[in-house]
Parts: structure tokens; sequence; C-alpha cells
């Protein structure tokens, strides 16, 4: 997801991973919240696994935000109401 970006359906906020390898979301231009993984890798993407969500580099784990049980239909997702999201498309989180 290097540069890529989960957009709200309200178009207001965004989550976006930065080439700087660095995971952002932002409400239009104001930073809500980050990972503080800047410079931590190089070709950096967002990986959503039935585990959880993790940021790799081209050689390593940079970040990762594990759940405690396995979901077999995650989904990513930024809402109007300014938070990020996983759903179990199986069930709610």
């Amino acid at each position: 997801m290097e540069g890529n970006t989960i957009i709200s359906p309200n178009g207001i906020f965004k989550l976006i991973m930065q080439k700087d390898c660095n995971l952002v979301f932002y409400e239009v231009h104001v930073v809500l919240w980050v990972a503080d993984t800047n410079g931590r890798g190089e070709g950096c993407y967002l990986s959503l696994r039935s585990s959880g969500l993790y940021i790799f580099s081209s050689v390593k784990e940079v970040w990762r935000f594990a759940l405690k049980n396995r979901h077999s239909k995650l989904v990513l997702m930024a809402e109007d109401d300014g938070n990020v999201y996983l759903y179990d498309m199986e069930k709610h989180l």
C-alpha cells in the first residue's frame, strides 16, 4: 500500500502509507495519528492479515497492530466519524 490511501466516504479523513515508511491518518491536512515509522525502511507497505495490521519494509516488519484472535475476512476502513476500523466481514470487531 505504499503511496496508497484509504479515504472515508465523506472524503475528509485519509489513512496514507507515505513513501517515507510512515503510516499517517489525516483530517483534511491535519495529522490526527502517526505510526512513527518514518525512516525505518524502504519500500514499506501496509499488510492486512488474519492476525492484524502490519507495516513491512522490503526486508523486515516495521510495525504491527496484532489481534488476539484470528479473523478470516478483515477489511480496513476510514469512516466519517474520524476513526479507522478493522471490520471482520463475518462479524463486527
